[in-house]
């Protein structure tokens, strides 16, 4: 009527749009709505611009309405642009812009960034509670979004202090059937399930469905979330069947109203499978996870490419919970169809982010398109930045000041990862798919794949954790039988005996003796390699895929009863996932070889000089007090390089001594090996950032952990170039450089064809472990460039004997043995060398990867 007698550019007719298109969004006709908010948007753009508030409103109705749709790449940049626009124009203090500061925080809650949105919640509840009091809508809604936030995170005890005084001033402002109150009285029954107290939580989790049903109707998202908390307390009182078939009707519904891959389908998808897991119903339970599985990758696959680093890594760990039911599921009906399933779920889960990042780099080196081009520089010189600032530390800024600078700093840095993401996914190489049968195929009868995978295993009838424990996914040629699984039980006696493992091995003069190292050598092969041995018979080339603490053991130093190393029996061959024996390795271009070697960690100029004496350094700073002495071994292992290489007509670029800086390194292009002859370091977090699988005993909700800038591993490890000894103190050379290079900054290099990079450094191996995800640090950084294949180190050895692994290691190499099979050989000679038979010497070198 309004469009007829006004016309369709009306304030009122687009006033009318708008509603409708909000009536369509509460019944779930997410088309019809987008359409209708588009059209609102347009209209009020073009007659108001797009700046006026009503316009703003008519965008955040459409970032609303995609974050419930979980496209949640496009909504981040429109509520960030909407609160940008709202605090340049009313202020930092008016509601709506406060509003918006809550939404942002509830977007990153559904990413699982719970860190950020903790931040932002908390900014937005002191301001309405400044500028709106207390008892205020908004406030209150806060406070509810803040107490599903901490029930997310197991924190229960929080999330139960905001969830009641929500509800209780909800019920006063609003009324009891008001449906923002429904919602306070939904999460506070939540709260009571998770507590374990079942009888408070029935009457609240009945009252919140019957309200919902008749304010919102069935079909309606929040109705569909408090039935299946309903069926979540039927599962904890162990009423099976009810449990069963109200999980069944969520998970329809969900799936017709918001889609099969959107995150609330996949819960209740993942909640109907568990329900049917307790019960042992062996093939409802496996067509489900089947599913779960399939739908999943679709979710991932939709929002990884689009996202940056970190929110990458927040929706891995997103399904911890799923991941653990589904991998406890295989375990406890072990047969070749699970084992076949677990292998699908390793080969489209484990070195997923790895896969992505390195693929991102690689189509926008490889590329013609001049913006991605620029982006990626432009991106590189923003991670160069933050790297610099950590280093530095705060110095004489604010230590909020220099907080908000990182801060914006690291917004920047994750804009454009997303952008570069976003734009290549049409060229990437993953689009793939690696079958379990295509494993098979790419093995020979003499050759074994055994993948690794760490979880928690689940009792799903009690829904408790039995403990975290091991498997290794066996595969091989075999017709009759190619998949297999073998547990490997709980790691809690592996990762003990680990850690004096490498406590032992990596000090050869340890008052414990050679003894004790083989005997803890033969115990973790009795946990590790000793179930495999049925498998290994007839097998000499064994492919590795590690996982947990796996990925800091060197296999090759444990014994068999009979005293022999693994590395006498097997060729043992890392690798990051188990596609990468199916898939063909990228051809690029390359440059000859080049040579890093006996850096100057002390020079200066006298500018430098002045410098450290008038700045102030941080104690905040984590490289406060780092130095490094000279390693006048690997000038010597650079000149026996270059002679090798010259020997066979190769001509290595050497940087030696003064010319060993971080900028030299910046410019290499594609070198088909390059090698690094430095000091490497890893510094241990502040904090505790160990990301094993941890998982609460409630039912499968979404869960993360997310790595704060300081505490980015990639930030902690790197490798130390001529000046770094001032670089460390925030000194920069005359070229703009520092002399560190963090993991962080190594993943700017163009690495895109190159061979192997080998790491003749110290600790070069290490760093935090990532379930799924490996290692994150140096060398994971150099595969994320580019490089095929890396050679790190475990543990620090001598000067001398590195150069001499080096120099027998390359001379292989240069003859024509693959670099996998000549780091064997070296490891060998040694074992055979008097002097140089303790592990010590040999087994700290580790390759990941295969060209």
């Amino acid at each position: 009527m309004r469009k007829e007698v006004l016309g369709e550019h009306h304030p009122d007719t687009i006033s009318s749009i708008n509603a409708l298109a909000g009536i369509y969004m509460l019944k779930g006709q997410f088309v019809s709505a987008m359409t209708l908010f588009s059209s609102a948007y347009e209209a009020r753009k073009k007659i108001f611009g797009e700046e006026h508030p009503d316009t703003i409103g008519s965008l955040e109705n459409i970032a609303i309405l995609r974050q419930s749709q979980a496209d949640y790449e496009k909504a981040q940049p429109i509520f960030e642009k909407i609160l940008q626009l709202r605090q340049k124009h009313l202020g930092g203090n008016h509601p709506d812009s406060i509003r918006s500061i809550a939404s942002l925080a509830s977007l990153y809650k559904d990413q699982g960034r719970f860190d950020k949105a903790e931040l932002k919640f908390q900014s937005a509840l002191k301001l309405q509670k400044e500028n709106l009091g207390e008892n205020h809508p908004d406030t209150l809604t806060t406070m509810d979004q803040l107490s599903g936030l901490y029930q997310q995170q197991g924190l229960l005890e929080k999330a139960f202090q905001y969830a009641e005084a929500s509800f209780k001033k909800r019920s006063v402002v609003l009324g009891e059937e008001h449906p923002d109150t429904v919602a306070s009285l939904g999460n506070l029954a939540s709260i009571y399930q998770l507590m374990g107290k079942y009888e408070l939580a029935r009457p609240l989790v009945e009252k919140s469905v019957s309200l919902y049903i008749s304010i919102l109707g069935r079909k309606h998202p929040s109705t569909i979330i408090a039935l299946n908390n309903l069926a979540q307390l039927y599962q904890f009182e162990k009423q099976y069947q009810k449990a069963s078939e109200l999980f069944k009707e969520v998970y329809e519904l969900s799936s017709s109203v918001l889609g099969q891959s959107h995150p609330n389908s996949l819960i209740s998808l993942n909640n109907l499978a568990a329900a049917h897991q307790s019960q042992g119903e062996y093939e409802p339970t496996n067509s489900l996870w089947k599913k779960s599985l399939k739908t999943t990758n679709m979710f991932l696959d939709q929002v990884l490419w689009g996202s940056d680093n970190e929110t990458r890594q927040a929706y891995i760990n997103m399904q911890r919970k799923a991941k653990a039911y589904l991998l406890s599921f295989y375990l406890q009906h072990n047969r070749p169809e699970t084992a076949r399933e677990a292998l699908l779920f390793s080969l489209t889960r484990k070195g997923l982010l790895l896969k992505i990042t390195s693929e991102i780099n690689t189509v926008v080196r490889a590329g013609h398109n001049p913006q991605l081009r620029r982006t990626a520089k432009l991106l590189n010189q923003y991670k160069q930045k933050l790297a610099a600032m950590m280093l530095k530390g705060p110095g004489n800024k604010e230590p909020q000041d220099f907080a908000d600078e990182v801060e914006k700093t690291q917004q920047i840095i994750e804009k454009m990862e997303a952008f570069l993401g976003y734009s290549v996914q049409q060229f990437r190489r993953s689009k793939i798919s690696v079958t379990p049968e295509d494993i098979k195929k790419s093995l020979k009868a003499d050759q074994l794949l055994v993948d690794f995978l760490v979880f928690n295993e689940i009792d799903a009838a009690k829904s408790e954790i039995v403990h975290e424990t091991i498997i290794a996914i066996v595969v091989s040629n075999d017709k009759e039988n190619p998949f297999t699984i073998v547990d490997l039980g709980s790691t809690s006696v592996l990762k003990s005996k680990t850690k004096e493992f490498l406590s032992e091995i990596s000090n050869p003069e340890s008052d414990d003796g050679i003894e004790y190292l083989d005997e803890l050598a033969q115990n973790i092969h009795s946990i590790l390699w000793q179930p495999l041995l049925p498998y290994l018979e007839g097998k000499k080339t064994v492919f590795i895929v590690p996982d947990g603490i796996i990925n800091l053991l060197p296999l090759n130093a444990l014994k068999d009863e009979q005293g022999r190393y693994i590395v006498e029996s097997f060729h043992l061959v890392h690798l990051s996932s188990a596609r990468e024996i199916a898939l063909p390795s990228y051809k690029g271009e390359q440059t000859s070889p080049v040579v890093f070697a006996a850096p100057v960690y002390n020079d200066h100029t006298a500018e430098m000089a002045a410098e450290l004496k008038k700045t102030k350094i941080s104690h905040n700073s984590i490289f406060s007090g780092i130095s490094f002495d000279p390693l006048p071994g690997t000038a010597i292992e650079a000149q026996t390089l270059m002679k090798a290489f010259k020997e066979k007509g190769i001509t290595p670029r050497l940087y030696s001594q003064k010319e060993a800086t971080e900028l030299n390194l910046s410019k290499i292009k594609s070198p088909r090996i390059l090698h690094l002859a430095t000091h490497g370091f890893f510094l241990t977090p502040d904090t505790d950032t160990d990301s094993s699988d941890e998982i609460s005993t409630d039912m499968i909700q979404d869960d993360t952990s997310v790595m704060k800038p300081v505490e980015n591993p990639m930030l902690r490890a790197g490798l130390a170039f001529t000046s770094s000894n001032y670089g460390f103190k925030g000194i920069k050379r005359p070229d703009g450089t520092d002399g560190v290079l963090s993991a962080l900054e190594a993943l700017t290099l163009d690495l895109v064809g190159t061979d192997l990079v080998i790491l003749s450094a110290c600790e070069t191996g290490v760093g935090d472990i990532q379930a799924g995800e490996g290692v994150y640090g140096l060398r994971r950084a150099l595969q994320e460039a580019g490089a095929k294949s890396v050679t790190s180190t475990l543990w620090t050895i001598s000067d001398s004997g590195t150069q001499k692994f080096m120099t027998g290691f390359y001379h292989r190499i240069l003859e024509g043995d693959p670099p996998q099979k000549a780091l064997r050989d070296m490891q060998l000679d040694f074992l055979a060398e008097e002097e140089m038979s303790h592990p010590f010497y040999w087994a700290p070198f580790v390759m990941f990867g295969v060209f």
